[in-house]
């Protein structure tokens, strides 16, 4: 009983060590986002989310610029992949319920765990290959196509997970009562219409900080200009321009670079707060 216990509170002190320390490192790391990414702003106001980046030296001017059209590039990609992608992923978690057992439902889950594990940068390089060098040119919609990959497959499993946490016994009283298949579904559908929005929310956020793909496919920076209204033109994004003032040797456009990452954060966290608490709330 001794070593049981001793066991026990040696298991209860390493849980709690690495709990430290992983929380110690995530603190570590949103403190670090915050102190930098506000900085641009402390400087210049709300004008970083408005205006162009401003890439000349120091010297020749001190101004930081914006990162307005990183912005506005990171929206149009998400909104045109979730456009896309949340009908065909939707849908197809809709199919994987109800015909679980049937073969093709099998084969198609099985494609999807793959594409859930499989490293994001390949379908960036898919795309590229088979669309941006195939058109000769590089477009918005192209790097949403890429997110539209990483989004479908995680969107179908959570809506089939949803679906079948369900009691049973609402599926067969619909059919008891003569509903059929699509409105028995629809049924299922609003009974469980939080848990899927909050999914939903929680998908966007994992595809809106997706960089792989998007290095391959999307601009590094930009300014504004008539691409935003045209998803067949080049269009730069937030995660890109990240990489790019990561990689910069200009103080000024490292600044912008952080408070990318914390716009970026902001909206990723704001996104897991609401899909938690839309997911919480009942009736």
């Amino acid at each position: 009983m001794t070593n049981i216990r001793l066991r026990d509170a040696l298991l209860g002190i390493l849980t709690s060590l690495v709990s430290g320390i992983a929380l110690a490192l995530l603190l570590w790391m949103l403190t670090s986002i915050f102190l930098y990414g506000i900085q641009p702003f402390l400087k210049e106001g709300l004008a970083v989310l408005i205006e162009n980046p401003n890439l000349l030296p120091e010297s020749v001017s001190p101004r930081l610029g914006g990162i307005g059209p990183m912005l506005v590039g990171s929206l149009i990609v998400v909104g045109l992949a979730v456009l896309i992608g949340f009908p065909i992923g939707f849908f197809t978690g809709l199919y994987l319920y109800e015909y679980e057992h049937s073969k093709i439902a099998s084969a198609c889950m099985r494609m999807l765990e793959i594409l859930v594990e499989a490293p994001t940068v390949c379908y960036g390089v898919v795309v590229y290959f088979t669309l941006v060098l195939a058109l000769r040119r590089l477009a918005a919609i192209f790097s949403s196509l890429c997110l539209v990959f990483i989004l479908v497959p995680y969107l179908a499993i959570q809506v089939r997970d949803t679906l079948r946490s369900l009691p049973i016994e609402l599926k067969e009283t619909c059919y008891a009562l003569g509903l059929s298949t699509w409105k028995t579904l629809m049924m299922l559908v609003r009974a469980s219409l939080r848990a899927i929005v909050a999914n939903s929310m929680i998908s966007i956020a994992r595809i809106l900080g997706e960089t792989g793909p998007l290095l391959i496919t999307a601009a590094y920076y930009g300014y504004w200009g008539p691409w935003i209204f045209n998803p067949l033109a080049q269009a730069p994004v937030l995660t890109t321009f990240i990489y790019f003032a990561a990689t910069s040797p200009l103080r000024k456009v490292q600044l912008l670079g952080w408070a990318a990452c914390l716009v970026l954060t902001l909206i990723s966290m704001g996104l897991f707060m609401a899909a938690r608490l839309i997911g919480r709330r009942r009736y």
